[in-house]
């Protein structure tokens, strides 16, 4: 073995081992933050990055037009096909004249709360919903700063889509937008998804909210679904399934 191998040798097994060890000490960082029912679902489920350097360090997110996410090309799961993959959203929800109509009325939202709407080609039939989102910006003093933003969690490698995030006289707020009654406990587990993954990225202590438009305009039905912890361990459970029904011989 010449000098120049052996010295390349050398040098791949240091870099190994400094690799190693800065996975060891993440993970022993990351685990000093989790409490007793988060720990169980970390083994479980190991943060799922894509490990890069220099300038490519932070993955780009892309979404696509069938809202399929990729992290640096690599397909992710959204978090409402997570929980859909567990049986908890009915049928119902998922015909194409309630999933039209709810994509319809996001898109009116977003519009709106950049300042872009133009009423005079809203469609009739949505109407009702955006005026009662526009009595949600009122009554709630709603001033956003995110409108719906592609997100993902470092993490745990998921995808969604925030619709609002803002500041209100209730705080700091995610709203969620609903053009029919939250389902359950679908909303509660996609809600915590959504918090959790926006923290990371945005910090600060928020409330997430499902809001219930009103068909009619009227003043839209707030609901401020589960707690924080109970509901963030039942989507990571949701997750962990859905990733062993994905690769169900590895």
């Amino acid at each position: 073995m010449s000098y120049v191998v052996f010295v390349k040798e050398k040098s791949i097994k240091m870099a190994l081992t400094r690799a190693i060890l800065g996975l060891v000490i993440g993970v022993i960082v990351r685990i000093r933050h989790l409490d007793v029912t988060e720990l169980r679902l970390f083994i479980l489920i190991p943060p799922l990055k894509l490990w890069a350097s220099g300038a490519d360090a932070m993955p780009d997110l892309t979404l696509d037009s069938d809202h399929v996410y990729r992290l640096r090309g690599q397909v992710i799961p959204g978090v409402t096909q997570v929980i859909d993959s567990n049986g908890l959203i009915p049928d119902f929800a998922k015909k194409e004249a309630y999933r039209l109509r709810g994509e319809y009325v996001h898109l009116a939202m977003s519009l709106y709360g950049r300042g872009r709407l133009n009423w005079a080609e809203l469609d009739p039939r949505l109407l009702g919903f955006v005026l009662s989102g526009v009595k949600f910006y009122e009554e709630m003093e709603f001033k956003p700063s995110v409108i719906e933003s592609p997100e993902y969690h470092p993490d745990y490698a998921y995808g969604f889509t925030i619709d609002a995030l803002g500041q209100s006289r209730q705080g700091l707020l995610l709203p969620d937008w609903k053009s029919g009654k939250a389902m359950l406990p679908a909303t509660r587990l996609q809600l915590a998804a959504y918090r959790e993954g926006a923290r990371r990225k945005y910090g600060g202590r928020f409330k997430t909210v499902a809001v219930e438009l009103d068909e009619d305009g009227g003043s839209p039905n707030l609901r401020f679904l589960g707690n924080e912890r109970g509901d963030w361990a039942e989507f990571l459970s949701c997750l962990n399934v859905f990733r062993l029904k994905e690769k169900p011989n590895a």
